[in-house]
């Protein structure tokens, strides 16, 4: 199947977001933080404004963290900049976004977050160039796919949240999409949605895409 345009998500997606985390709370923790209090003001910072609108940056972090009592400096922040030096790409990320060429006449990365932040991880991951187009949001997919998708193109999503796919899928039935499960995947609770298949990786990902009609 050829795509006029193929949409794919960074964090959790093309990104492995858990490693950083993981590295993250090894930084805030050799500073005392608690992992009760590293967790809940992580999930603090996230989403300042409201749940769709996500801000997360290293700095807000560490505010919110002081605001508890934490003597922490910029001497954190800047540890924690260093992290994004690492390659956090899934090992299967870069033949994945190749396929995704190979069928597709556009190739878009489409992710949320603060822009700052997500250019930092874009930049270190040395993907920008390989993408006809990175757009960066700070919530709300759906609003930025709809002009798209109203215009009747052939459209491929590819992308973890389950929050925000169900709210895709349920208004776009003809968008082929895929997700990839992970700490915001789906949820066995929800059962099943036509059209919303999550594999467990990019590679699974691109065997699923290929047996598309």
């Amino acid at each position: 199947m050829k795509f006029d345009y193929s949409f794919v998500d960074l964090d959790y997606t093309l990104f492995d977001t858990r490693k950083l985390e993981n590295e993250m709370w090894e930084v805030f923790s050799s500073y005392g933080v608690t992992h009760q209090d590293y967790d809940e003001t992580y999930k603090q910072s996230l989403c300042t404004v409201s749940r769709e609108y996500f801000d997360y940056s290293f700095e807000e972090h560490v505010d919110f963290l002081k605001q508890r009592g934490y003597n922490l400096d910029a001497k954190v922040v800047g540890e924690l900049n260093n992290l994004l030096d690492k390659n956090h790409l899934f090992a299967d990320s870069l033949d994945f976004i190749n396929f995704l060429k190979s069928i597709s006449n556009k190739t878009i990365l489409l992710t949320a977050g603060d822009a700052k932040f997500q250019e930092e991880k874009i930049k270190h991951s040395e993907i920008e160039n390989l993408f006809d187009e990175v757009v960066i949001l700070n919530g709300h997919k759906d609003e930025y796919l709809r002009p798209i998708l109203q215009n009747g193109y052939k459209i491929l999503f590819v992308n973890d949240s389950w929050r925000e796919n169900v709210m895709i899928r349920k208004e776009f039935e003809h968008l082929s999409m895929v997700g990839i499960d992970g700490p915001h995947g789906r949820k066995q609770n929800d059962g099943h949605l036509p059209g919303l298949d999550y594999v467990a990786n990019l590679t699974q990902a691109k065997i699923y895409v290929s047996g598309l009609e």
